[in-house]
């Protein structure tokens, strides 16, 4: 369950993505996005925000590898 008081950790909010990118929105504000990337440690990935001014649509079949490398990530250095 996500709490509304204070910032997610970053366990919480890659299952956020996990779940969020499945459903049929799957619409992911600007900020959140970027979180994803600095936490999967890519920089090399395009996302275009259209549609919705600061919103991309991340579909789980994109969201799933990012959140996997992050997962990865933070396992490594923990």
């Amino acid at each position: 369950m996500l709490s509304l008081e204070g910032p997610m950790t970053d366990e919480a909010f890659l299952d956020y993505v996990r779940y969020h990118s499945r459903t049929e929105r799957h619409l992911f504000h600007r900020d959140d996005v970027e979180r994803l990337l600095k936490l999967a440690e890519e920089t090399n990935v395009d996302v275009s925000f259209g549609g919705i001014p600061g919103f991309v649509a991340l579909e789980y079949s994109d969201a799933a590898p990012l959140v996997d490398k992050a997962l990865a990530r933070l396992k490594k250095a923990s």
